[in-house]
Parts: C-alpha cells; structure tokens; sequence
C-alpha cells in the first residue's frame, strides 16, 4: 500500500491555492454549459459578469421541478442585463409562459397563419381516445406543460396505444392535462431566432447507435455512453430501457444481436438531446420561407430568444410545398450542445448572437468611472 504523504509534511504543497482552485473549478462546473459560454463571450468583450445566486445554494423549485439557480448579471447599473440560463432578461414574463402552454401557443400561431398541427387538450383516458379518434390515428400525445421531450409518446397508431401511454403523459404535466396532437411525419429541426432574427437551424436526431459487425446491441450502447461528454448536464447518456429494447427489437435487433457495419438502430422516438440525441447543422440550408415563419413565430409568442420545433420531409424546400408543421416554441432553448457544438457539420457559435442581442455595437455596458474635479466644475459651476 502506497504511503499518503501528509500535506503539513510536504514543503511545495500550497493549501490556500488549493482550496481557491477547487473552489474555483466548483463554480466553474456548477454552472450549464450555455451559461458559461455566454458568460465567456461577455467577457471577451469585456462586459463586467457577476452571479447573482453565489451563496444561495444554486437550486430553486420552478413548477414543480428541481432546477439549477444560475442568475448572471451582464453589465451595470442601468446598463445591466440578466440571463437565467439562457432566458434573458428582455423576454416577458407572459412570453415566457404562452411558449410553456402548448396548446395555447399552438392556437395563436394558427390564428395568425402558421402551419400548426391540429390538436385537443384533454384531462382524463376516456376523452383522450376521443380526441384521438376525432384527429386521426396515429397521433401524438404528450404533456400540455412538460419538458425536454418528458411523457411525450410519438406515431401511437390505435387506442391501446393511447390508453398505455396516457398514464405516462399524464404525470410528466403540473397542470394534469394532456394534449393530444396530430402526427406529422417528417424530420425534426430546431431553428434559433434571437432578437427577431434567424440565427441558424439544426437536425435532431433521435439516440441511436451504428453497427460495426463486431459488439452486440448492448455493448455498442456502452461505447456510445463512454463518451467523456454523455452524462454531462447538456449531453444524456443513451438509455437502455424497456421502451428502448422493444425498438430496437422491432428494427430485427435484441440487446445481444449484433449489429451488421453500417447499420444504425434507434433508440428512442423522442429527438431530444437530453434523451441522448444528436443534432446536425442545417444553417446553410433551410428555405427563405422556413426562416420567415419561424422569426414570426418567435414574434407572435413574444420571445427574444427562441427555438422554433419544425418538422418537415427537408428544411432546403417550403413547407408550403412539401407539408410540416411548426409544433413547437420553446422559450430558454438549448444552445451550444445543439448548434455550436453539433454531431456533424459546421458550429455555429450562437452565444455571440445572444450577447449582441443584449448589448448591440456601441451599447455601454459598466457605469462610468467617477469625474474628474474638472468634469464636476464643468457640469456644476459655482455661483
């Protein structure tokens, strides 16, 4: 057994600059990716930063869930903006809450035009088949008020369907409603609008993993999940439950088949990053008509920062022409994970929209230093 040499005995250990490093990697980790980007390209630009939540221990309740307390202050005085990792502090109280009421959002940007998917909000079983029926099997159900892809069941094609997957729908949502949705087949983007501009576009993709003719389904899962960045707040490890198995089992694959090179198996029906999927930069492709409907949109809701759920067969072709929908607006979306930091293709470095968004070229960010003697008699003469 190694002998543990006593810090008090070793003259080169520095305990002070230890403990001030530790503490400093502590805060440095205790925040979400996004904040800490957006904090480090305020201070590129050297706008003062500070942590409004320091010694309040880092979490608060937000209806009904645990979530991390990351307040930051940009900037001074009057100048000041805030971010809560990442709703900013120009998005409104009431944008912010249409965005997390999906029916509600759904029927404004259908009064206004936009390509929504038809949809019934519904309290118990009964009447969740009854609104399945009346929209059209299959059909999607999913919380009225949930999160990052929770109790969101997806292509249920009969009333057995709906009648499983209800009970999960149903305790994903704080407000016990559930909305029942028409499913529109396609392929999910996220497309970023910030400041009532487009700011770039992604494909998500659900988890999955790609054969190599070698490890079975369940090892190649493993490897996925070794990832150093998986298990991190902004990137989920693949899970390899139930619902996962009885997919993959309909792709013609068990957990101990192995997979032939090249061929990839889905793992979950949900695209969402925090369910272990990926996302691909679309920026430079998406149609000019996409783009106007997604910034009205963000207007409609009312939100600065905004991430527009489109589905659609190809974001290169309008959807006027080829069908989809937009079917959801998410007010705080994800940033870097899902466009500066994508599975495939170009970064897109979103964080720098966001910080010219709160502080355009020009836009004073700290209060002046105090005037001289000189300044004062020139603002204030004696009489």
């Amino acid at each position: 057994m190694e002998s543990l040499v006593c810090p008090e005995h070793d003259r080169d250990f520095d305990f002070a600059s230890q403990l001030n490093d530790l503490t400093l990697m502590a805060k440095e980790l205790r925040f979400g990716i996004d904040t800490r980007k957006l904090r480090e390209e305020a201070e590129s630009r050297g706008i003062p930063v500070e942590f409004l939540d320091e010694n309040r221990g880092g979490v608060r309740s937000g209806r009904g869930t645990r979530r991390r307390f990351s307040l930051m202050q940009l900037g001074h005085g009057r100048f000041q903006k805030r971010i809560w990792a990442p709703y900013v502090s120009t998005d409104s109280f009431i944008a912010a809450e249409i965005a997390f009421n999906k029916e509600l959002t759904s029927t404004l940007l259908r009064d206004c035009g936009l390509p929504v998917p038809r949809s019934i909000s519904v309290t118990n079983e009964g009447t969740a088949i009854a609104a399945a029926r009346e929209i059209g099997y299959p059909v999607v159900v999913k919380p009225l008020d949930g999160s990052q892809g929770r109790g969101v069941g997806v292509y249920l094609k009969d009333d057995d369907a709906v009648r499983a997957h209800y009970p999960v729908a149903h305790c994903a949502t704080q407000s016990r409603t559930v909305l029942i949705e028409e499913f529109i087949p396609g392929r999910h983007f996220r497309i970023l609008v910030v400041g009532g501009r487009f700011v770039a576009a992604a494909e998500r993709l659900p988890a999955y993993v790609t054969g190599d003719g070698m490890h079975p389904l369940r090892e190649l899962i493993d490897l996925s999940n070794a990832d150093p960045a998986r298990g991190l707040k902004h990137k989920a490890r693949i899970t390899f439950d139930d619902r996962a198995v009885t997919l993959a089992q309909e792709q013609g694959f068990g957990p101990e088949d192995v997979p032939p090179p090249g061929q990839r198996v889905q793992l979950a029906l949900t695209c969402n990053i925090s369910t272990g999927g990926i996302s691909i930069d679309r920026t430079d492709e998406i149609h000019s008509y996409n783009v106007a409907i997604a910034e009205q949109a963000a207007r409609i809701v009312g939100l600065d920062v905004a991430g527009i759920d489109m589905i659609a067969p190809n974001i290169s072709e309008s959807v006027l022409e080829t069908g989809g929908s937009i079917c959801e607006v998410n007010g705080g979306p994800g940033l870097f994970v899902v466009h500066s930091q994508p599975a495939e293709r170009k970064p897109r470095d979103v964080t720098r929209a966001v910080i010219d968004h709160l502080f355009p070229a020009g836009t004073p960010a700290a209060c002046p230093s105090s005037p001289s003697p000189e300044q004062t008699a020139q603002r204030f003469p004696a009489k």
